[in-house]
């Protein structure tokens, strides 16, 4: 783990940037996540943490190093638990969910009108795969690995 500091802002909005922002980033060579902490003035507590990089963002937009890890966080986080394969995947990612939708079960049906709720192009077990029925691993792309690995290094 590579825990990275990214100064303190004004997180209660009281005129005084005293909140640290940290962002812990794990990479095993494979598999990539992040998660964020916005302390409190005495670094004893968090006022916000885990999967928050999108509430990070809006305080520190203009951060490079931020911005990079951010944009590694939305395409890779966890990916050794994706639940669709490649192209059920792009095909949902091609689509507005609504707010109010609710998250399996809208995709399901999404899958359906289109026939891809069983990809009959991606074989899992020997079957055609169903969106959803095992934790699928999206590959991270070289380029990216490095990019990672030189995140890390900066710490």
């Amino acid at each position: 783990m590579t825990t990275l500091q990214f100064g303190k802002v004004d997180y209660l909005n009281n005129g005084k940037k005293n909140c640290l922002i940290e962002v812990e980033v794990n990479f095993d060579g494979e598999i990539f996540s992040a998660s964020g902490n916005i302390w409190n003035h005495l670094k004893t507590d968090c006022y916000s943490g885990g999967q928050n990089l999108d509430k990070i963002k809006k305080m520190i937009p203009n951060n490079k190093l931020f911005n990079k890890i951010y944009s590694i966080w939305k395409n890779y986080h966890l990916n050794n638990c994706t639940a669709g394969s490649p192209k059920q995947e792009e095909y949902l990612k091609s689509i507005v969910r609504p707010d109010n939708a609710d998250f399996y079960t809208w995709e399901c049906e999404q899958l359906k009108k289109v026939d891809l709720l069983n990809d009959q192009s991606f074989l899992y077990n020997g079957e055609p795969y169903k969106y959803g029925s095992a934790w699928l691993t999206t590959a991270i792309p070289e380029e990216v690995k490095k990019e990672i690995k030189s995140i890390q290094e900066v710490a």
